[in-house]
């Protein structure tokens, strides 16, 4: 077993070990024994036998151990894990969401670019009316029930959500309150045909009988409709670095409304997650050693060859894994 020590939550108190099963990557508190203080056999042993429990959340499974790179072909990125007995630890329970963090942007890109390059969504951004309601919880209602009936319409509608909150810098009744707005790439559907249906579904849900809600939609006050469509994998990128993953650049909206109502829930998310193009993913086991030299390869890529400390495994988004698969293979031959 490999033995990891937890810090210790009082000054006075020692540190309490951890150990890892390198057959199924259990972690326990102690080493395993059993109710008359003797070892217990491994896996698959004596049925009458009690198990450790874990306290950590990740997977008891088989765990794979070798160097390897994972890449997605079809789509882009690019992952490279060091030969070791890296055991990711899960954080445990999360609490509740106070804020679009810069790891929660990074989980979102990276979930992103797993999905197949040639397949091109249409860009959608939704938003209320000046008289909404202020309860996070009933905008959660709200977008969820669109994609319950887009899904219904469609059957063939997928695609990603990214709530962005802002400032309201007009308006009669809520000018200066914080509102939500809507951005999402949907698969699946026409610009055309996607444009007519969101507009009026969007409108019955969340328009509260103002006109003026349905035709800025539309397009029709002097603004570009909230339905665009998309012609290339470089304007997907924009609109994606734009609108979706970007920073949110007021962070104390988030405070405000964490304060006045608990949490807002997530920020991003999926529906119809099935049906989206993903990328498969495949994997090469290669020595350790060129593991180690494809990581400072991406880290030159990415512009990290300064002020970032070795790591177990490396994600990098790039226009072509292809590339780096031949990197790999041509190291072989040599």
């Amino acid at each position: 077993m490999f033995n990891y020590s937890t810090p210790a939550s009082d000054g006075n108190k020692k540190a309490e070990p951890r150990y890892v099963d390198p057959q199924t990557g259990e972690v326990t508190r102690s080493r395993v024994v059993g109710q008359g203080g003797t070892p217990l056999p491994p896996a698959g042993g004596n049925p009458g036998q009690r198990s450790p429990l874990s306290i950590a959340h990740i997977c008891t499974g088989e765990v794979d151990y070798r160097s390897r790179v994972e890449i997605w072909g079809d789509g882009s990125l690019v992952r490279g894990i060091k030969q070791g007995p890296w055991v990711f630890l899960g954080g445990g329970e999360r609490g509740p969401v106070t804020g679009f963090s810069r790891n929660s942007r990074r989980r979102l890109q990276n979930k992103l670019a797993e999905v197949k390059r040639d397949k091109l969504p249409v860009f959608v951004t939704l938003t209320y009316p000046d008289d909404y309601p202020g309860d996070p919880k009933q905008w959660k209602k709200d977008i969820h029930w669109l994609f319950t009936r887009l899904v219904r319409a469609f059957e063939a509608a997928c695609g990603a959500w990214r709530m962005e909150l802002k400032r309201r810098e007009s308006g009669e009744i809520n000018e200066g309150e914080i509102a939500p707005h809507f951005h999402m790439l949907v698969w699946g559907v026409k610009c055309k045909e996607l444009l007519d249906w969101i507009c009026e579904n969007w409108y019955e849900i969340a328009g509260g009988g103002d006109i003026n809600h349905l035709y800025w939609h539309q397009g029709l006050l002097h603004n570009k409709p909230c339905v665009q469509e998309v012609h290339s994998l470089g304007g997907v990128r924009k609109y994606t670095s734009k609108y979706v993953a970007k920073e949110e650049e007021e962070q104390d909206v988030y405070k405000e409304l964490v304060d006045r109502w608990g949490s807002i829930g997530r920020v991003w998310g999926f529906f119809n997650k099935e049906a989206i193009p993903w990328s498969e993913c495949e994997t090469l086991y290669i020595p350790n050693k060129e593991v180690c030299q494809l990581i400072r390869y991406m880290k030159r890529y990415m512009g990290m060859r300064h002020g970032r400390r070795s790591c177990p495994s490396l994600r990098m988004m790039c226009n072509d894994p292809g590339q780096w698969r031949r990197l790999i293979v041509r190291s072989g031959d040599g």
